[in-house]
């Protein structure tokens, strides 16, 4: 199950109280909680799954501070992958800012490019044979 992190309302105006301020961002982990369920869970798992462990209640929100986002690459058109993003990247250089220009022969400028712009493509005619027996 999926784990979410929840904020109790209850305690946040308690520690708002106590403090005289509002909490700051280190502090915020007195009242939040990690809690799982199910991604729509029922009405009596959510009742569950949002009991506050410090106060017992459920006046509850939920929120995404203290959740770790995790960066992730999916094949595609070389803007979302990582391959691709590279590639791209090595044939904005090539052409802009080559810091390898003045030792290049003739042609060879070129011929990068065509490959930087070939690879990572799909070939339909690319033929798979089973291993031998």
């Amino acid at each position: 199950m999926p784990l979410y992190n929840y904020q109790c309302l209850n305690c946040l105006a308690a520690a708002e109280r106590i403090k005289g301020t509002a909490l700051i961002d280190a502090e915020m982990w007195e009242v939040i909680f990690e809690t799982s369920h199910a991604m729509e869970p029922t009405e009596l798992e959510l009742v569950r799954a949002t009991e506050c462990p410090r106060c017992g209640g459920h006046h509850v929100e939920k929120t995404l501070q203290g959740v770790q986002l995790a960066a992730c690459y999916v094949r595609g058109n070389g803007y979302l992958d990582r391959a691709g993003c590279h590639r791209d990247m090595h044939l904005h250089t090539l052409k802009t800012d080559d810091p390898y220009a003045e030792h290049r022969v003739p042609g060879e400028v070129d011929d990068i490019e065509a490959r930087l712009k070939r690879a990572g493509q799909h070939n339909p005619r690319t033929q798979y044979f089973p291993p031998s027996p």
